[in-house]
Order: structure tokens, then sequence, then C-alpha cells
């Protein structure tokens, strides 16, 4: 008696194989990915102040959009000079927070939303060589648990509707990236207060 394949199993197995379009789409996917992973792999000055700048951007955005899903004020996080080492202005993550007293709190489950993304080929966040501030040169900063000790942090902040609320009104929103004292505020870019869109200023 020949052995043969119920209809119904045939078919899931079909259903499970990948067609070439689909192998080649995600073989087009990775090659994109591939593509825009090599300027910063690359080591050139150029790209990776183009890769801070798409990381701050990228990051500006979630925040943004955790603080409207949640409807949780949400704050986009930087650590301060005096932070550990490994963190200090080289890097950024989120927090949700709540006001108190006039300043800014973490909420009462104080965990970071992602791990620290730290910014490529030793950049950092840095002060503006013009008159007006950056988000690191305004007084208010965030005290955050992480490995059993309190980090001190600059901070964005995002209220529910997703608008930026600290730095406070009134003052423009500019984050400053370098590598070094001789390069400070090299690179600027402005923060739209509604929308959270960076534009790059400067140079």
């Amino acid at each position: 008696m020949a052995f043969s394949i119920p209809r119904s199993s045939r078919g899931a197995n079909e259903r499970s194989a990948f067609t070439i379009i689909e192998l080649l789409t995600v073989i087009g996917m990775l090659s994109i990915l591939a593509a825009i992973a090599v300027p910063v792999w690359s080591g050139s000055r150029l790209n990776a102040k183009q890769a801070c700048r798409g990381l701050i951007r990228a990051h500006l955005q979630q925040t943004r959009a955790h603080a409207i899903a949640s409807r949780n004020a949400t704050a986009m996080v930087i650590p301060t000079r005096n932070s550990p080492r490994k963190l200090n202005l080289n890097a950024m993550s989120a927090i949700e927070v709540q006001l108190q007293d006039g300043n800014y709190v973490p909420s009462q489950s104080p965990k970071l939303l992602k791990p620290w993304t730290h910014l490529p080929e030793k950049f950092h966040f840095e002060t503006s060589n013009s008159e007006h501030p950056t988000v690191i040169d305004f007084e208010n900063t965030l005290m955050i648990p992480f490995q059993h000790h309190d980090v001190e942090c600059h901070i964005i902040v995002f209220s529910p509707n997703g608008q930026i609320v600290y730095p406070p009104s009134g003052s423009s929103i500019r984050i400053a990236i370098g590598q070094g004292p001789e390069d400070s505020g090299e690179d600027l870019l402005m923060i739209n207060r509604l929308t959270a869109k960076a534009r790059k200023i400067r140079p």
C-alpha cells in the first residue's frame, strides 16, 4: 500500500517554505542595513558625525512616541560629566518622570526604558561656543538609579501630548556634539519643541 501525505499536511509544508521573492526581499533588506551601518564602521569623522545625528534624532522620536503612547511624561536623559566614565556625556537613554515640588524625578517605577546608547567615535554632548545654551547647560538634572548607585543626568522632557516641556518654554532647545574641547559645539542641532525633529544649524 502506497504511503501518501494528507493534503492538509502538504499544504502546511508548502506554506512554511520560503519563496524566491521572500529570500530576495530579505537579502535586499540586509544589503540596505549593511549600507547604513558601513559609515559607522568606516571610522571617518564625517560619517561618525552623521551617525551621531541619526542616533540623536531617532532617540528623540522614540522618547516622544513613548510619552504619547504611555500617557506619561518621559525624559531623554544624558549623563553629566560627573557620571561614571563609561557614561558621562556620551550616552543617552529614556525614563518616565513626574513633576515633584517643581523638579522632575523618576516615576514610581524608575527603570530605564532602553539600554544606554553611546555616541560613536568618541563623540560626546557639549556646551555650545555661542551665546545660546545647549541642553547640558540647563541647571535642572535628574538622578536615576543605575547599577546600585545614582547617575545625574541632563534631561529633555516630553509631556503626554508629545511636546517638550523641559528645557522650559522661551528657551531654544539645542544639542551640540564634538570630540574634544577644541571642537566644542562644532556640530549643533536645533530641536523643534512641538515635533522633536532636529535640524542641523552648524556647521
